[in-house]
């Protein structure tokens, strides 16, 4: 297992803002998974007053990079 961060950007009006995660997971592709089901979830709380842009998951460590960005449908 690894641990990952999942960074989800929201947008409300004209401000946007990130809210960062940890899952420990083994691979990218079960990191993205759970960010999605994050979104899932915070969609019902927001229902259509907040929206999302895009998803970053990248291997918390010095050595992993950047990340990939996916984009999410607002």
């Amino acid at each position: 297992m690894a641990i990952w961060e999942i960074c989800i950007e929201k947008v409300l009006g004209s401000e946007y803002w990130i809210n960062v995660y940890h899952a420990n997971v083994a691979t990218q592709a079960e990191a993205r998974a759970t960010g999605n089901a994050i979104v899932g979830v915070e969609r019902g709380i927001h229902q259509t007053t907040v929206g999302f842009t895009k998803m970053r998951v990248r291997q918390v460590s010095e050595l992993s990079g950047p990340g990939t960005v996916y984009p999410i449908g607002l």
